[in-house]
């Protein structure tokens, strides 16, 4: 009767456990603290997910520099990122805007295939295989969004779902667009 008793516990708790993991990681990432507004970009030199203009091979903080930037960390397997991602082509196909990608924890060949059928809106996609440039950001789910001023200082992270209200009223402004 106890060996039944202590089997049925732990099925019980597996399920939870299995439950909770699952609902805790499928869901839109929330907002997270602001830990690198207001500060110098960090690293950044990654080969490119596909050649750039004139056979550039990487996207480097040279890239950045003497432009206002968004940078938008994205996976073609991240639910969130292929909803918004009308949002995202909406910001690439403006020509006052720069808009670079770091494709994360993905594969190559996915990624492709995915920006091939859903429309490519970046200027430039940096390919993070392993996630290291992701946790330099502080990146800890996608999508991630970030704006890099000028002078290569961070002056926008949000963490989560772009939205059309959000881009016109927090991010455009970034710009010189009124809200």
């Amino acid at each position: 009767m106890h060996k039944r008793s202590f089997g049925l516990v732990i099925s019980v708790l597996l399920i939870t456990l299995a439950g909770i993991y699952f609902l805790e990681f499928n869901k839109d990432p929330a907002p997270q603290s602001a830990g690198l507004l207001n500060n110098t970009l960090p690293a950044i030199d990654l080969p490119l997910l596909k050649e750039g203009p004139e056979q550039q091979q990487r996207l480097t903080k040279a890239d950045f520099e003497g432009r206002r930037v968004i940078v938008h960390f994205f996976a073609s397997w991240c639910k969130y990122c292929r909803e918004e991602h009308p949002v995202i082509k909406a910001l690439g196909a403006r020509t006052d805007i720069t808009l670079f990608g770091v494709n994360i924890h993905d594969k190559r060949e996915d990624s492709l295939n995915w920006l091939e059928s859903e429309g490519d809106p970046y200027d430039l996609i940096g390919f993070d295989e392993a996630g290291e440039t992701a946790s330099a950001w502080g990146v800890m789910a996608t999508p991630q969004t970030f704006v890099v001023d000028e002078k290569g200082i961070i002056i926008y992270q949000y963490s989560g779902s772009l939205t059309p209200e959000r881009v016109r009223e927090e991010i455009l402004p970034l710009f010189g667009e009124a809200s």
